[in-house]
């Protein structure tokens, strides 16, 4: 049974919001690497309500559902890369690639304490719950830190 299998798990993330720009990057991904018919067959797999959401424009200051970036990332990772354990890993590194790309990269390029330090900051930026703290140990040590009141999903990226 998927994470998202039954009502209960997806009652315990009511209330978790992503910015649309996670959910563009997603549907970014299948597109690049899949092809737009891989876009198409994802969607077909998805609830009527993240079908929905994902068929319409997708606005990256908007809030939505987390719900709806995780059933996308299993449909993904089911249909579409069924034998790849890292696929989570690799949306996230895309969606990361995509979001840090344009006004923040001038910031990405600094050292990495000033990105770590950043990576806290724009917590909120990209979704609406949790804290970050960024702490900085030594010239060569670090800890970024999130702070859920109910852990998001395993698999969250």
């Amino acid at each position: 049974m998927s994470e998202l299998d039954n009502k209960e798990e997806i009652q315990k993330y009511q209330g978790y919001n992503i910015q649309g720009s996670l959910l563009k990057a997603r549907m970014l991904y299948i597109h690049v690497n899949y092809g737009v018919a891989s876009v198409k067959q994802v969607l077909e797999t998805l609830p009527q309500e993240a079908k929905e959401i994902l068929t319409k424009s997708i606005y990256i200051g908007e809030w939505y559902p987390i719900t709806v970036l995780m059933l996308l990332d299993q449909a993904i990772s089911k249909i579409l890369a069924p034998d790849n354990d890292k696929i989570y890993e690799e949306l996230g590194a895309f969606s990361a690639g995509v979001n840090l790309s344009g006004a923040y990269e001038p910031l990405t390029r600094k050292n990495i304490h000033e990105f770590l330090e950043l990576t806290a900051l724009l917590h909120k930026t990209y979704q609406d719950f949790g804290d970050a703290q960024y702490l900085r140990l030594a010239n060569n040590a670090a800890l970024v830190q999130f702070l859920y009141p109910i852990l998001p999903p395993e698999k969250f990226c």
